[in-house]
């Protein structure tokens, strides 16, 4: 019952952000077929390309629902942009 609770809670967050990151991301992570945009060497085209943003909004959200994310990376990220910018404020 976890497991489908959890697949549940997945298909909301997908449905989200819209029909095709559900569609895309469970014909990838659960049928396992390859789109596409996933295949070296295709030509790229207006479909293929929002498919991909697609497929990546649909995993982002994901990630973040589920916690995924180190939040301290993000952190020391903003840290570091932060410190990069006050040292631009002192040079100048």
């Amino acid at each position: 019952m976890r497991l489908a609770d959890r697949y549940g809670e997945a298909r909301a967050v997908l449905t989200r952000v819209s029909l095709t990151a559900l569609l895309i991301v469970e014909s990838v992570v659960i049928e396992g077929i390859e789109p596409s945009f996933l295949r070296a060497g295709q030509v790229r085209t207006a479909n293929s390309n929002e498919a991909q943003d697609a497929f990546v909004s649909g995993l982002r959200a994901l990630a973040e629902h589920f916690g995924l994310f180190d939040k301290r990376v993000n952190d020391r990220r903003k840290d570091r942009r932060t410190e990069a910018a006050r040292e631009r404020i002192d040079v100048v």
